[in-house]
């Protein structure tokens, strides 16, 4: 199985996965469906950003791929546009929220059981701009990032027993309707920050009071939280403003942020960051690495930042990549502890056919044993300055 950006696809091309409708969840394309010219110009219209296509040799990396989880994946994209439509018709009132949170558990619970499948966060697909895609990304991420801080969450949440301590079905919802407050900000407005990305515009930042206003009283208070918190940071830098014991009205910092809204708060930022330009997706790596050691770091939880790269891979298997000695490969496997040294396989990408078995054998690579070798281009996209390093246990003990 090989992950290949949709500009990349080919005709002749076999899928390996079904390619699910970006913004109905539907699927459009089912397994073995063979590309063509004209198919692949349809899913670029349609802002598909990629698919999974069969490669001989590589069928390991198809436990990375569920197609329980993709489906859940489906249900949470139904289920939001049928809230994002009854938001726009002003018909809040009235929402039942069950069929959300029986299907944010049964993902929970899909990740749980193959957590291997779970932390390879698929593109959904649709533009940048696009709240629907925005809104389940955001959903997935943070609970990718709940499974992975379930001990943290039990240490942060002590009031409650440790199931509901580490229950993610609060943040799931709280991260899936965390933007719904945008519904009532003007599309100006909405269009400009997307464009300069000015987070001090007061009428931008009014949609997170708006969305509070909207959804409290009818989601579970966790979730409300999230809505309320997910642009408060940890240095104390974020909005809205609360007023104090003292009088004075500054915004929260730190440990008075709910730890759900610190996850979102991350998985929100990710998302844009990786969404950030309308040339197309910025690549994992060099999100991560700006997060991690850019100006932006201070912002977030440290222990919610440390486990985004542990969460999920900064090269995802299945991705084709160019190594520093020229060779194409695409990545079988990932560690946790060298997010930019994963597994590959070495690939023929110049090949006539892409079903029929190639010539020869793939040879595997452990770029963290070969570290004379790393990975400098993704996707066709250069990446060469944006592997990092993370620091052992010793250096964080030191520190």
């Amino acid at each position: 199985m090989l992950r290949v950006p949709i500009q990349h696809a080919q005709a002749g091309m076999r899928l390996a996965t079904p390619i699910l409708h970006p913004l109905r969840g539907n699927v459009l394309l089912n397994v073995g469906f063979e590309l063509n010219d004209s198919l692949v110009r349809k899913l670029q219209e349609l802002e598909v950003h990629e698919c999974w296509i069969e490669y001989p040799g590589t069928e390991e990396i198809a436990r990375y791929v569920s197609p329980a989880i993709m489906q859940r994946r489906g249900q949470l994209v139904q289920h939001m546009a049928g809230l994002l439509e009854q938001a726009q018709r002003k018909n809040t009132t009235r929402l039942d929220f069950t069929p959300y949170q029986h299907t944010i558990r049964d993902l929970i619970e899909e990740i749980a059981l193959d957590q291997t499948a779970g932390t390879l966060i698929l593109e959904l697909g649709g533009t940048r701009r696009c709240e629907l895609r925005h809104a389940a990304e955001v959903c997935f991420l943070s609970i990718v990032l709940g499974i992975k801080l379930r001990d943290y969450l039990l240490m942060q949440r002590k009031r409650l027993s440790p199931n509901d301590a580490r229950n993610l079905i609060g943040l799931g919802l709280g991260a899936l309707v965390h933007d719904i407050g945008m519904m009532k900000v003007a599309p100006e407005t909405k269009t400009r920050f997307l464009d300069d990305g000015d987070e001090d515009d007061p009428v931008w930042r009014s949609h997170v009071t708006l969305g509070y206003r909207m959804l409290s009283g009818t989601i579970r208070p966790a979730a409300a939280g999230v809505i309320a918190q997910h642009h408060q940071y940890f240095d104390g830098s974020g909005f809205p403003d609360e007023e104090r014991e003292d009088g004075s009205r500054r915004a929260l910092s730190g440990h008075e942020i709910h730890v759900f809204a610190r996850i979102v708060a991350l998985a929100n930022h990710y998302d844009r960051m990786r969404h950030g330009t309308e040339n197309g997706i910025v690549p994992r790596v060099r999100v991560m690495r700006d997060l991690l050691f850019g100006p932006f770091a201070p912002r977030f939880d440290p222990v919610v930042l440390a486990a985004l790269p542990r969460a999920i891979p900064a090269y995802a298997p299945g991705t084709m990549v160019r190594l520093s000695s020229g060779e194409t490969a695409v990545v079988t496997g990932w560690n946790q502890d060298a997010p930019c040294r994963p597994m590959v396989s070495v690939i023929d990408a110049e090949r006539d056919s892409w079903a029929t078995e190639p010539s020869n054998p793939s040879r595997q690579i452990d770029l963290e044993v070969e570290t004379g070798l790393h990975i400098v281009e993704e996707g066709g996209v250069d990446v060469a300055d944006a592997n990092f390093d993370l620091p052992t246990e010793a250096e964080l003990n030191a520190a």
